[in-house]
């Protein structure tokens, strides 16, 4: 007996009809299905990987149907294009070449560049997920042009510190001249200024315009809305309501930047993705405000659909999902069946843990990464550019700060000068101890919050260091000895960044302070000081998360010191590429991670290495990547 299979209505699962009860063992062998007892059909996602096992498993039995064959056919030829530009060297942009020929011609000397273009526009829908330096913004603002798509409204989301910085200012690089009728408004720190750019957005007359905003602004609420009761649910007569049998359907809320969302945007970038995306949602229907303003912005039929992130991962292969799900929502709609279809889970009686890729399914994992992302390493495409570093510095305790440590984390609660410090619960307790490996710390007389003093090892070694390096506080030495080299330190507490400003100031040394608290036009006039001027402030102190993307601090630092590291790998390598963009290429990249002995803090490096060793492995080494990211340098 013959077994039908075709496409649903709308084009996003295949209908399996005509099976009977012998056929259980097989139809659980494919895995993912549904039964529909109405129609008494199967139904499973719309995936090549589900054409392959349902043949696999019912072999000439199989019927097809035309539509299903034709969309089978489309997906072989789209993978087959989509790895034939992941591993082209160069690629014939007729758009750029004839709108932008300056463009293209500046990417001759980085033919890389306008394979990813390619693959970017062939696709409309994709990720670049290429090494930091490689410059993935101008291939993906290429890639806008090259869709077909540049006539129109675009909407780049990126971070506050990127918007002027990094996106507005690549736009007016590349692609405005006096030839070219392009409007740029974005979003600034100013909530007056926010409105004012946005209405002139929505007036302006230009064939070409990109509206900038920062990730927060996405932000909504939705919630169920009756059309009948012309009222939110909660708030309906339930009498009326139920009675009478009205629907509901999903509404926004609350937002608070209605404009954007009633716009249909010709694209749609989103700069750091991770950073909205990569959330580890329990479920499609949990998520987060930002992603939900995202999935709500109004498209047209051929609206391309681009994000950028070096890190995709953000510490767990399961996160790709959210990306996906953003790229192609047909086809990713639901978490769990992606996860069930790739990785291993346990249930331990009180939820889902989410393991390791299943061995078998690597293979269909990694096809999934060729279809929907670019990604290139510096190695593979830059071999000019020498490796980087990672010098790693261990520190001792002693004294009051060895008893503080370890009366933490011995007895959960430690006597301070000024006041005594409790644990409130495992997860602060961890903090606690990742603070408490930096130095003494005291309580603040005026808020009774926990803050450093001065006496740390970390400090100490990280003068000597400077001083090394000729950073000495003294104005007649400091530029001849450095060379007119910079310097950065990053931490992942503020009060850390705090205190390691107040301690260098006292060794009579200048430093910039980049935090998050950092104001818009304080950040932009901090970041080009620190990357224009030579002979500006030689010391930049930031917070890992606020400066560790997107900017490029790389024009005169080639070492940065690394005082803590988050528990995520993949902050540290955003962190890494502040400097690591390569402006002077034949210059080598060191980073300096001073480690507390015996502390917590050696348990998060070895986490660290670990997450970047299984990412390197899922997106460099599987394509035969030799010359791969290095985990630890010397």
């Amino acid at each position: 007996m013959h077994v039908i299979a075709c496409l649903n209505d709308d084009a996003t699962r295949i209908i399996l009809s005509n099976t009977s009860f012998l056929d259980l063992e097989k139809l659980r062998n494919v895995g993912g299905g549904q039964w529909d007892p109405i129609k008494k059909q199967w139904s499973f996602p719309l995936t090549m990987e589900k054409c392959k096992a349902l043949r696999s498993q019912f072999g000439t039995r199989l019927h097809v149907n035309i539509y299903l064959l034709i969309w089978v056919m489309k997906e072989k030829k789209k993978l087959k294009k989509a790895k034939e530009l992941n591993s082209a060297k160069d690629a014939e942009l007729t758009l750029l070449k004839g709108t932008f020929p300056s463009v293209f011609e500046t990417m001759g000397a980085r033919p890389y560049q306008r394979s990813g273009v390619a693959f970017m526009a062939e696709l409309k829908s994709a990720g670049n997920l290429d090494e930091v330096g490689l410059g993935k913004t101008l291939t993906s603002l290429a890639a806008i042009v090259e869709a077909g798509n540049w006539r129109g409204t675009h909407l780049i989301v990126c971070s506050k510190i990127a918007v002027e910085s990094v996106w507005v200012n690549e736009i007016r690089k590349w692609f405005v001249s006096d030839l070219d009728n392009i409007g740029i408004y974005f979003s600034t720190d100013d909530r007056k200024s926010r409105e004012q750019e946005i209405a002139k957005f929505r007036r302006a007359k230009e064939p070409t315009k990109f509206l900038v905003i920062n990730r927060e602004m996405l932000r909504i609420k939705k919630d169920r809305w009756c059309n009948k009761c012309k009222a939110w649910l909660d708030e309906v007569d339930p009498v009326i309501h139920f009675a009478e049998g009205h629907t509901v359907r999903s509404k926004i809320r609350k937002c608070e930047w209605p404009d954007i969302f009633e716009i249909k945007w010709d694209s749609i970038l989103i700069d750091e993705a991770h950073k909205i995306l990569s959330t580890g949602l329990k479920s499609a229907r949990q998520k987060s405000q930002a992603v939900e303003g995202l999935l709500s912005l109004k498209k047209k039929k051929n609206t391309v659909r681009f994000l950028i992130t070096g890190t995709p991962f953000r510490g767990k292969e399961s996160n790709l999902w959210g990306l996906l799900n953003w790229i192609d929502p047909k086809q990713f709609g639901s978490k769990w069946r992606f996860i069930y279809s790739y990785f291993e889970v346990e249930d331990n009686g009180f939820g889902k843990v989410i393991g390791q890729l299943r061995p078998e399914r690597i293979s269909a994992f990694n096809e999934l990464l060729d279809l929907y992302f670019l990604r290139r390493t510096r190695g593979e495409v830059r071999e000019e550019i020498p490796p980087k570093s990672r010098c790693f510095h261990s520190v001792v305790m002693s004294g009051e700060h060895l008893r503080q440590y370890n009366d933490f984390a011995n007895q959960g609660y430690v006597r301070l000068k000024s006041g005594t410090s409790e644990s409130l619960g495992v997860l602060s307790e961890i903090t606690r101890l990742r603070q408490f490996s930096f130095g003494c710390w005291d309580i603040d007389p005026i808020d009774s919050k926990l803050i450093p003093t001065l006496a740390s090892p970390k400090l100490d070694l990280l003068l000597e260091l400077l001083q090394e390096r000729g950073i000495t506080g003294k104005k007649e030495t400091d530029f001849k000895l450095t060379g007119g080299h910079k310097y950065i330190i990053a931490s992942q507490f503020t009060k850390v960044v705090d205190s390691v400003c107040e301690f260098l100031t006292k060794s009579k040394i200048k430093t910039l302070r980049l935090t998050g608290l950092t104001t818009g036009l304080e950040r932009s006039r901090i970041v080009d000081n620190f990357q224009n001027n030579k002979k500006g402030i030689r010391v930049l102190v930031m917070n890992t998360r606020a400066g560790g993307e997107s900017i490029t601090l790389d024009q005169y630092c080639d070492e940065m010191f690394i005082l803590d590291e988050t528990w995520i790998a993949d902050d540290q390598t955003q962190l890494e590429g502040r400097i690591d963009n390569r402006g002077q290429i034949n210059r080598p990249r060191t980073f300096h991670y001073i480690i507390t002995a015996n502390t917590i803090e050696e348990a998060i490096a070895k986490s660290n290495r670990t997450q970047a060793e299984i990412a390197n492995l899922l997106l460099d080494k599987r394509r035969g990547v030799e010359n791969a990211l290095k985990l630890i340098g010397v």
